[in-house]
């Protein structure tokens, strides 16, 4: 019987999204906080885990990179 840490089964994509999931989170909860460092940590781990796991066209993974792109800070150069 698998168990949840296999590699290429459901479960261990669940576990992956579940992982990236609360990263995700901590990055909100920083960000909130005004840790912009810390924020941008987590969203970067959370951005690569459901890259591997779920591809870099994913909805989830998307939703991350905007996470990113929201957060407040220096403007593009001009």
């Amino acid at each position: 019987m698998p168990n949840s840490r296999d590699n290429g089964t459901t479960h261990g994509i669940s576990v992956v999204k579940e992982n990236e999931w609360v990263l995700d989170n901590l990055g909100d909860l920083y960000r909130d906080q005004g840790q912009l460092d810390n924020a941008k940590a987590m969203y970067e781990r959370a951005l690569q885990g459901y890259e591997k796991a779920l591809g870099p066209e994913h909805t989830s993974t998307l939703d991350i990179i905007n996470n990113l792109g929201n957060l407040p800070g220096p403007g593009p150069a001009r």
